[in-house]
């Protein structure tokens, strides 16, 4: 390869913007990370995010502050005793509490408050999120070539136990306690893909398992 940048994706991450905002995106995107603003960009939708994206973790530890006007709220129990129980979780398990705070920007309207050591607002809609509370997706990321091939030499270096379908993944050697302490600056917008499988999927309940494959 020899273009810079260079956008990360599986086969089953289309675009669900109209062209105009996908350039607009892009460029924009692509502008944070000449100005060093950020080391990459996410690009996965966070309001139309797509089967797969478990968000249940989140609010089984925090309550919500102000929640985004762009979510649907009808998921979300507000009851005294579960932020109770919530809080007990965030005592006795808060390395795993704070771990689970970058999916605050998938609730809060302003998620850079309630975490401002891990989250900085950059602009409308757009933060720079420490790697600390968010981890590596294989799904549209957009990314200098030489970062990406930096991240591909440390997994290939550090080789996980996990594999998908007998092959290295790069989410399970990445994401570790090194991915955290790098604090790399992990941007995140309205994003621009979303995840929609229409055929061979590992999952048991989906509606195109395909038995061959193993997870």
């Amino acid at each position: 390869m020899k273009t810079d940048y260079i956008i990360v994706l599986e086969n089953d991450n289309p675009i669900i913007v109209k062209r105009e905002e996908l350039i607009i995106k892009l460029r924009q995107s692509i502008n944070l990370l000449i100005n060093n603003k950020i080391d990459l960009m996410r690009l996965r939708h966070r309001w139309t995010f797509g089967e797969g994206f478990s968000l249940e973790k989140y609010i089984n530890y925090y309550s919500i502050e102000k929640l985004h006007e762009k979510y649907n709220q009808n998921n979300i129990n507000k009851s005294f005793l579960f932020s109770l129980k919530k809080l007990f979780k965030r005592l006795i398990r808060p390395g795993k509490a704070i771990r689970l705070a970058g999916y605050s920007l998938y609730f809060e309207k302003e998620p850079e408050k309630k975490f401002p050591k891990y989250i900085k607002k950059l602009d409308d809609e757009l933060f720079s999120v420490s790697s600390y509370i968010i981890p590596w997706t294989n799904q549209s990321v957009l990314i200098h070539r030489q970062f990406y091939g930096n991240l591909i030499s440390y997994a290939y270096n550090n080789p996980s136990s996990r594999t998908a379908n007998g092959f290295q993944d790069l989410e399970k050697p990445l994401n570790c306690k090194w991915w955290r302490n790098q604090n790399f600056r992990i941007g995140v917008g309205e994003g621009i893909f979303t995840h929609n499988r229409f055929d061979d999927s590992w999952r048991k309940e989906h509606p195109a398992y395909n038995k061959i494959i193993i997870k």
